[in-house]
């Protein structure tokens, strides 16, 4: 599954539904994201920061 989602040309976001916090580290660990949503979708907090990977961008903002 993860490398079918790698795979993507775009890497904005991903999310991953599970009752296994061990899963959402090694899942997380893995995939090519900007950002990686647990149990829900497209919720941040205005300090996050954002960005993409691949064509979905270069770097983040509000980032180090």
């Amino acid at each position: 599954m993860i490398k079918r989602a790698n795979q993507l040309p775009y890497g904005l976001g991903a999310g991953i539904v599970t009752k296994d916090i061990n899963k959402v580290f090694k899942f997380s660990e893995k995939l090519r994201a900007g950002t990686v949503y647990v149990n829900c979708y497209d919720y941040t907090e205005g300090i996050t920061p954002f960005g993409g990977f691949k064509d979905s961008g270069i770097g983040k903002d509000q980032g180090d």
